[in-house]
C-alpha cells in the first residue's frame, strides 16, 4: 500500500503519513491511531513504540 493510499483509506494528511513513515512525527491524535490500527487490523502497541530522546532524563516523583 502506497502512503497516498494509506492517507485515502485512513483520512490521514499525507504529510503526516509521511512523518510516520520516516518516523519524524512528534505527535499523533489518538484518533488517527484508531485509524491506523482499524486499517491495519492491529493494536495500537503493534504499531508505535515509546523511546526517551538521548539526553533527556526520566522525571522521577
Amino acid at each position: 500500500m502506497t502512503q497516498k493510499e494509506l492517507a485515502d483509506k485512513t483520512g490521514i494528511r499525507p504529510a503526516t503519513i509521511y512523518a510516520l513513515y520516516h518516523e519524524t512525527i512528534k505527535r499523533i491524535e489518538i484518533e488517527q491511531i484508531a485509524k491506523l490500527c482499524e486499517v491495519f487490523d492491529c493494536q495500537p502497541g503493534d504499531i508505535l513504540s515509546y523511546e526517551v530522546e538521548k539526553g533527556q532524563k526520566k522525571e522521577t516523583t
